[in-house]
């Protein structure tokens, strides 16, 4: 028997680098933001707000996070935004641990 995944992609909220990552079912999901890069609208197809993934009602097993380049040590580039740390800091955690 598959298990069923959920994915989550980030969706940044506002000028303060606020960011969610929002549950998503097709790529259909995805429309460009001001900077052109894709992320889900707020409402699905139904008219539903998306699933936050900090109110998940099961565990995450991984999560993607998006960058420019990661190095060796598995530390990340990315836009000069902080909308990673701001999250990480969200959900608790100060020390992501990235695989490379």
């Amino acid at each position: 028997m598959e298990i069923p995944k959920k994915l989550y992609v980030p969706r940044v909220e506002d000028k303060e680098s606020n960011m969610r990552m929002l549950h998503i079912t097709s790529s259909a999901d995805l429309v460009s933001n001001s900077m052109n890069i894709l992320e889900p609208t707020l409402l699905d197809n139904n008219g539903n707000q998306r699933e936050n993934v900090l109110q998940a009602d099961e565990p995450v097993d991984l999560l993607l996070l998006p960058g420019l380049a990661f190095d060796l040590s598995g530390r990340r580039l990315g836009r000069g935004g902080g909308c990673i740390d701001i999250l990480y800091t969200n959900i608790g955690r100060t020390d992501p641990c990235f695989s490379t």
